[in-house]
């Protein structure tokens, strides 16, 4: 059931997304599914199903905000720390615009834009920047070898 979700979720963003991307190639296809898989583990404010998309060793990095996290155990503190672990802390993550090249047979780069809206009685109801991701082709599917988060910076909206 949430392998047909996903698939139908992914046919509906590529279509809404261009004609363009209709004829995506593989591995354009394969990353998409798996970051979008892992967008509908956050927004069911599942957690260790999200963080099922980053390799699960110690060399798994992520950086943001001016820090670098080593391992998944640190990355689920950081977002148990920063998120909460209910759908309301948590709020609805979205990605767009998400394009992808390849780094060799087994290794992927990513690129795109995500938004979390926590909502309307939230003192900040919407965060959003972009992400840079390294992935790892592995028995599993892709899964995030590293990923670079950035927020967007209100001030500076305007000015890109």
């Amino acid at each position: 059931m949430v392998r047909s979700l996903s698939i139908f979720c992914l046919t509906f963003a590529l279509l809404l997304s261009g004609p363009s991307r209709l004829w995506a190639d593989p591995l354009q296809t394969e990353v998409q599914a798996a970051l979008i898989q892992g967008m509908e583990a956050w927004n069911r404010a599942d957690l260790d199903a999200f963080l099922k998309g980053y390799v699960q060793g110690p060399e798994m990095t992520y950086t943001a905000s001016g820090r670098v996290v080593r391992g998944i155990d640190e990355l689920r503190a950081r977002y148990q720390k920063s998120y909460g672990t209910s759908r309301e802390s948590m709020g609805q993550l979205r990605f767009e615009d998400i394009e992808c090249w390849p780094l060799g047979e087994n290794y992927a780069l990513a690129m795109g834009k995500w938004s979390v809206d926590f909502g309307p009685r939230s003192k900040a109801p919407k965060s959003a920047g972009v992400f840079s991701l390294v992935l790892r082709k592995t028995p599993e599917g892709w899964l995030i070898l590293h990923d670079h988060t950035s927020r967007l910076d209100e001030k500076a909206k305007g000015n890109s």
